[in-house]
């Protein structure tokens, strides 16, 4: 069922690190779960949903009942304060200790994963030399976990085993959400899913970008792959995936370094005997993600995965521990394994092996190429936090907050930001340039043209977005959308009557949820108002090709009666400053390997950001209408509030929070509460 290669110590581990790690070892003494979760949307996603299935008999209680066991919650302060005093975390406190991690000085408001990683080590590192005799447990909080996988997970630790690799896959939240508690919801406080039959569920939910990485579904693909299945039966599916989550480490060494984010760099970091084991067969660990349908659409493309195309990819970012992980197979199934699973392993071990064949060496997974980039731009984004919040002097960093002494490659970014700047404040060379002008002018012209006044902007990147539009005689708030459409009643009620303008900032996934932002922006408004909205196409350099027809299937969100559209803009996607800024990220990443080859790139990038230049100045129009129609990179729409009956909206008494809190309330915990609530 799986094809495991002997698992030899990762390049790098130095003698003295391989000789500790080999030695034998005593028994695991005690478990530490650690979560990161901010902001409250996925505050509530995690109560509702995952959660309740953690607390199943052979999840989170097995723990508990085998070691003592502390539930860490990584998260800012406002988080910590939600769920201090939420049943959930009473309930929970019933089954073992709970603390929580504060990690405001390291949320920056994108750069999740490197958020994710930078909590994981702290809170590793804070245990000290307890770590070698801790088996940490690195949780998601969107995962649904079937009944039985956490300890399993375990036993795997305490059989010898010092790390522990999974993988999942998605299925649509929009579709799936409606039958999950239906089907599997009793109202108790824990969630019991038998393995076989969340896979029974779940393959009846399978998302786009898990069906464009299946090999035998040739109607389409994706261009950036990190796990590829292949269809069995009806009820079988195997996955080979280059990228797994570290479920589980009991670290060999104290002193490691973090040079990637933790799904690159934990495990030969931390067990660099490569001492690992996978989790292969769902009937004994098993989570399953909930992620919107449009979730990384723009990588979605017609046609069959391709092995050129996939090797090209792999190529960027696979580190040696990526390339063996594809030798291991998982199988999921609903029932019991059948005599079709031999051909499909051996015909996925010839695809695996065809692409390997082709590969140069790996990437390191110290200094790898992505984390250099996105650690630098989290030390500017934690410089920039860290200097408004000493302004405000509304919270106290910790000591070890600020960044480290700038590097070579902090310079290199430094740099880049000065010739492009970032979203939404970039340079006319920026290939989004032409994009955030015509939005800013959008609301120059309607909403902060009025002296005075507030404007609101909703966006999924509230913090980045955050005094984007303010001017010296107006002030703006930024509220994220998802936390803005589960508003309570009294919470909604307070912004009535606050605002003379709106903008709204949507990246294409976000659309489905433009009716239900416009139903509730309208009324916060007065007569003759304006809301400005503006879809992005895809994100970073990647532009969907669907946007065009994404924008036609939503536009019907766009009629309201009480709502008039004054003015659409659309911004060409063009291609000479995509193209340039494709070779200029190209010619970076080899910059950031050594100082010689930046100054190699240097006439070179200074080419292209011309091109660049020029391409945005000359070839990108704005207009009313796509000619042609030409792909586009952006949409802008202004409305007017032309009539005040607006609907009250149905918002219910009670936040979403508290209703996530309703299954806990009435139980009786397992045991009495008696551990306590400790910040870290």
């Amino acid at each position: 069922m799986t094809d495991t290669p002997n698992l030899t110590p990762p390049s790098g581990a130095g003698a003295e690190e391989l000789l500790i790690a080999g030695a034998p070892r005593g028994p695991v003494k005690k478990i530490r779960l650690l979560l990161p979760v901010w902001g409250e949307q996925f505050i509530v996603q995690f109560l509702r949903v995952s959660l309740p299935t953690l607390l199943a008999p052979g999840n989170l209680p097995a723990l508990a009942a085998a070691l003592p066991c502390t539930f860490v919650f990584l998260t800012d302060t406002e988080g910590a304060e939600l769920m201090r005093e939420h049943p959930a975390t009473a309930y929970l406190q019933s089954i073992c200790d709970v603390e929580f991690d504060i990690i405001d000085d390291l949320i920056t408001g994108d750069n999740y994963s490197t958020t994710l990683t930078l909590a994981y080590a702290r809170a590793v590192r804070a245990t000290g030399d307890e770590m070698l005799d801790t088996c940490f447990f690195f949780l998601i909080s969107d995962y649904i976990m079937a009944d039985g996988s956490l300890a399993n997970v375990l036993a795997r630790i305490q059989s010898g085993h010092n790390g522990v690799f999974a993988g999942n896959f998605q299925v649509v939240e929009e579709d799936s959400k409606k039958t999950l508690f239906a089907r599997f919801d009793s109202g108790e406080p824990s969630m019991v899913i038998a393995p076989r039959d969340l896979i029974a569920w779940a393959l009846d939910y399978l998302h786009p970008m898990t069906l464009a990485n299946t090999v035998n579904f040739p109607m389409y693909c994706s261009s950036h792959s990190n796990r590829l299945f292949w269809q069995v039966n009806e009820n079988t599916l195997i996955g080979r995936f280059y990228l797994m989550h570290m479920i589980a480490i009991r670290p060999e060494v104290v002193d490691f370094q973090i040079g990637s984010s933790c799904d690159y760099s934990f495990v030969p970091e931390m067990c660099p005997s490569g001492n690992v084991h996978v989790m292969t067969d769902s009937d004994e660990y098993l989570v399953i993600e909930m992620q919107k349908r449009f979730h990384e659409s723009k990588f979605i493309r017609l046609g069959h995965v391709d092995r050129a195309d996939l090797a090209t990819s792999l190529v960027e970012w696979t580190t040696e521990r990526h390339r063996m992980n594809a030798h291991s197979v998982i199988v999921y199934h609903a029932g019991d394994l059948s005599k079709d699973l031999t051909p499909v392993i051996a015909e996925s071990r010839e695809f695996i092996e065809a692409i390997e064949a082709t590969l140069p060496p790996p990437q390191p997974f110290r200094d790898h190429p992505y984390w250099v980039g996105a650690i630098a731009a989290h030390r500017r984004e934690v410089a920039r936090k860290r200097q408004k919040l000493q302004k405000l002097k509304s919270l106290a960093l910790p000591d070890d907050a600020a960044p480290p002494r700038a590097t070579y490659h902090d310079l290199l970014f430094k740099l880049r930001d000065v010739f492009f700047g970032r979203p939404p404040r970039v340079r006319p060379s920026h290939p989004r340039w032409p994009d955030y002008q015509m939005i800013e002018k959008l609301a120059a012209e309607h909403i902060t043209n009025k002296s005075g006044g507030r404007s609101l902007t909703l966006s999924s990147t509230a913090m980045i977005l955050d005094g984007w539009l303010r001017t010296p005689d107006r002030n703006s708030d930024s509220i994220d959308i998802y936390k803005f459409l589960e508003f309570d009643a009294g919470r909604y009620e307070r912004l009535i009557g606050r605002y003379d303008g709106c903008v709204i900032v949507l990246h294409d996934s976000e659309l489905p949820s433009l009716r239900s932002l416009l139903k509730l922006a309208g009324p916060l408004l007065s007569q003759d108002d304006n809301l400005v909205i503006f879809v992005i196409n895809g994100r970073g350099l990647m532009v969907g090709r669907q946007f065009n027809q994404d924008i036609l299937r939503e536009a019907i969100g766009l009629f309201d009666r009480r709502l008039a559209i004054e003015k659409v803009q659309f911004v060409m996607a063009g291609w000479a400053g995509w193209t340039a800024q494709r070779g200029i990220r190209n010619l970076s990443m080899l910059s950031l390997r050594n100082p010689l080859n930046f100054v190699l790139s240097v006439f070179p990038i200074a080419v292209l950001a011309l091109f660049s230049l020029v391409g945005n100045l000359f070839g990108r129009r704005v207009a009313p209408q796509p000619p042609n129609d030409r792909l586009c990179s952006s949409v802008g729409i202004v409305m007017r509030v032309v009539s005040k009956s607006f609907e009250e909206p149905e918002r219910t008494e009670y936040s979403e929070l508290a209703l996530a809190g309703h299954r806990f309330e009435t139980q009786t915990p397992l045991a009495a509460a008696t551990h306590r609530i400790e910040p870290v």
